[in-house]
């Protein structure tokens, strides 16, 4: 390279049209790589959030016809000519059960007729014999099964399943192939069981059996499949991925209950199926396509073990071809822009031929004082011209930004000086107004939540389009008592939002103390000046950033507080409770081994004085002193035994409540049901004495005061947690009036168990009713080691 190419490169001229075309295509490459990874990983979750939608929407239309089959099943289940047919039954009044029995065989049949879809109704006896029985073929007029055609069903797996149910539930069957005398049903015919047992005042009658033609659920999927030209299809499977729906015909109904193809999951797709299969929904690529799957629960409530799966598949190509087409575009754009950066570079390395001296002593003079800022005149309209123009405005900027700082300066010195939530929104307002030069900031918080109205929910489906805020002492100027401002689903902070009031006042509108049901205020404030709006968002933006900080470090403050004074409580407590316990002893000592002494004192006194004037009577009394003396012994080791369990160092937590439960039931003759689960590895001694004592005191309630028959006791640790229960039958209790009914001891003992669970961090719950026995139960937290489950 010659002189004359250094000293071209080294002119005004080159270095211009080198520095514009690298500051034009440097960030522009960057910007247009990364934008366009970026926007490309958008559009991929997009489309992705998209087809999951379209299988949730098909999920929800499945969904929706099976509660309402749930509904009309329930419906059928209260008819009041079937629960006058079950007081009929239940009574042995055969002449109104055959009345009933017609006007519920003629219900049913007004029902079916209206409900198609219904391939059966029926109700059995719990021998599971037909009692009334309404078939309605597909296509064909519903009619009512004669008496000597009516079946019994008894070894049927549906109606033994719905007898186990609890009043009201509801047994759902497997999707499957009907069958007519053990052979599969041509042409075939898709049925789904639904049964609920019948009760009449607590005693089970029977079951109602409604049978439902399967195919107009199995036709949702298959005329969303028919509508689409694209090659997207709907699949649904059972929980053993056996095809239920699928596009192809010879497909389905491969279960071994059915047509036993193995045609399914584990088939065509055995790498996922698992995954697919596990209950949980997701989305996978596999093949090229891409599978979304969501489970469907026919009965959550009753069978949350049993579910089908919705498969929507769609090949990758066709569901991202808009991120391939975009694609294109952008690489189109970016050639062009390459293009246009090369040609304005070299236009604007023509444009700049002027001298640029004018403007280098002022640059120099404000590089060394930068309050040292001064004017300069614009004497052209070029290049040049503009530059000192914009010299010039950068002055204006640099003041007006310096006098912001000093502001923000003093403002963020008095909030972080203050403890008063307040105190620290009237500064923010105060300074917010100085910013913006505006007459008045308004500080408001909401009507409803100033009245102790719940704060309504973030996520709630049609939330209000306005809502009513009070302005609060914490405003700044003149601001109006009330305003009722739009309705923002999602808040943020900083963030102004422009809108108007309900009486038409252009305001601007920020929100403070953002949580996650809602912000507590909200900031209004005239609209102001376009231009000086522009130049103060900036530092705004900052202000209420660090006034959001401030505002949090207070409720962090508050909680803190809130927290120690929970730990105060709680050590209290904990005294309390040694209290209980001592009281506990003592009235123990009191009502029972100084009650056995002192009758033994008095018998031993009687002796003395009897022995001589009558020693058949004296040796009597001898005798009962003996016997007084051996339950005071046997007191004094309950007492003992009690005070701290030998047993439960010795063997553990579940040996010890073994022995007692073993050593109570012998002594009362309860029949017990005694169930331990816990694992090998010892318990953290805390808990296992916790967990002794309150089933201690719960069987020693059940011993002094039940008059129980039987008793179940179970113990088990389950998702990091150890489970206790004690069960009786005995005559109950009201708990809220126990210290009346049961005396102030056992009030005491009721108190002991609760506290022992929250001292733990654990809880007790009591449930009894008189005449209904009575349950307790409680948990207890495991550290995570001791967390697994105990089999």
């Amino acid at each position: 390279m010659g002189r004359g190419s250094v000293a071209s490169f080294r002119s005004l001229r080159a270095k211009a049209a080198w520095l514009t075309l690298g500051v034009m295509l440097l960030p522009l490459l960057v910007t247009t790589v990364f934008g366009g990874w970026l926007t490309a990983r958008i559009l991929r979750e997009q489309l992705l959030a998209r087809a999951v939608e379209d299988a949730e929407e098909q999920a929800f239309a499945l969904h929706t016809f099976l509660q309402q089959v749930r509904r009309e099943v329930r419906y059928l289940a209260q008819l009041r000519s079937l629960q006058g047919m079950l007081e009929a039954l239940a009574s042995g009044d055969q002449a109104r059960f055959q009345a009933e029995r017609r006007h519920l065989a003629e219900d049913f049949l007004i029902f079916a007729r209206t409900h198609p879809v219904y391939y059966q109704i029926r109700v059995l006896d719990v021998e599971g014999q037909e009692i009334v029985r309404v078939n309605q073929p597909l296509g064909q007029a519903p009619y009512v099964v004669p008496d000597d055609q009516l079946q019994n069903k008894a070894h049927r797996y549906y109606v033994q399943e719905a007898l186990k149910l609890p009043p009201g539930g509801i047994y759902v069957s497997p999707l499957d192939l009907n069958q007519e005398f053990h052979t599969i049903e041509r042409p075939l015919h898709p049925v789904l069981r639904y049964a609920t047992p019948l009760d009449w005042r607590d005693q089970r009658l029977g079951v109602l059996v409604v049978n439902l033609h399967a195919q107009p659920l199995l036709d949702i999927l298959y005329q969303v499949n028919a509508r689409r030209r694209s090659p997207v299809t709907l699949i649904l499977v059972d929980r053993e991925g056996y095809y239920l729906a699928h596009p192809d015909p010879d497909k389905r109904w491969g279960g071994p209950r059915d047509l036993d193809t193995g045609e399914g999951l584990y088939r065509d797709a055995p790498d996922i199926a698992a995954e697919v299969l596990s209950g949980k929904r997701g989305v996978l690529f596999y093949k090229d396509e891409v599978w979304v799957y969501l489970p469907i629960y026919p009965a959550p409530e009753d069978q949350p073990n049993e579910y089908w799966v919705l498969i929507r598949r769609e090949p990758k190509a066709q569901l991202f071809a808009a991120i391939r087409t975009f694609q294109l575009w952008a690489g189109g754009v970016l050639l062009l822009a390459v293009l246009l950066a090369g040609a304005m570079s070299w236009w604007v390395a023509r444009s700049i031929t002027a001298p640029v001296r004018a403007l280098s002593h002022a640059l120099e003079r404000f590089g060394r004082d930068a309050r040292d800022l001064v004017r300069l005149p614009v004497r052209s309209q070029d290049e040049i011209g503009q530059l000192t123009a914009a010299f010039n405005r950068m002055t204006s900027a640099v003041q007006r930004d310096m006098r912001y700082l000093r502001i923000l300066n003093r403002g963020m010195v008095l909030l972080a000086r203050q403890r008063d939530p307040c105190r620290v929104l009237h500064h923010v307002a105060r300074l917010t107004g100085a910013l913006l030069q505006v007459p008045w900031v308004g500080l408001y918080e909401p009507e409803d939540l100033a009245e102790g109205a719940a704060e309504p929910a973030a996520n709630a489906k049609e939330p209000p389009a306005r809502r009513a805020w009070r302005v609060t002492a914490c405003s700044c100027g003149p601001a109006p008592e009330r305003v009722e401002l739009p309705a923002v689903s999602d808040p943020q902070v900083a963030r102004w939002y422009r809108t108007e009031t309900s009486d038409g006042q252009a305001v601007w509108v920020t929100y403070l103390d953002v949580r996650r049901d809602g912000p507590r205020y909200a900031m209004v404030l005239p609209a102001p000046e376009p231009e000086r709006a522009e130049r103060a968002e900036p530092w705004l933006r900052v202000l209420l950033h660090q006034a959001e900080t401030v505002l949090q470090n207070l409720r962090l403050y508050a909680r803190l507080r809130h927290h120690q004074q929970q730990l105060s409580d709680l050590l209290n407590r904990l005294i309390s409770a040694q209290e209980e316990e001592r009281k506990l002893v003592a009235y123990d000592l009191h009502d029972g081994l100084i009650q056995t002494l002192v009758g033994a004192h008095l018998s031993l006194n009687n002796y003395l004085m009897l022995r001589n004037l009558d020693p058949e009577k004296a040796e009597a009394l001898l005798r009962q002193a003996l016997q007084d003396l051996q339950r005071a012994i046997r007191e004094g080791r309950r007492l003992i035994q009690g005070l701290r369990p030998t047993v439960l160092d010795d063997l553990g937590l579940a040996l010890a409540v073994q022995e007692v439960v073993e050593a109570m039931a012998t002594e009362q003759g309860w029949q017990v049901d005694l169930q331990i689960h816990l694992p090998r590895k010892r318990l953290p001694p805390s808990v296992e004495i916790t967990a002794f004592r309150i089933l201690q005191e719960a069987l020693n309630n059940v011993r002094k005061h039940a008059a129980a028959k039987r008793v179940q006791v179970s113990l088990y640790v389950k998702d990091g947690r150890l489970y206790g229960r004690v069960q009786d039958d005995g005559r109950g209790f009201d708990p809220q009036n126990v210290a009346r009914s049961a005396g102030e001891r056992a009030a005491v003992g009721l108190h002991s168990m609760r506290e022992r669970a929250r001292l733990l961090g654990g809880e007790w719950n009591i449930v009894s009713q008189p005449g209904a026995g009575t349950t307790v139960t409680f948990w207890l937290p495991l550290p995570e080691e001791e967390g697994e489950d105990g089999g």
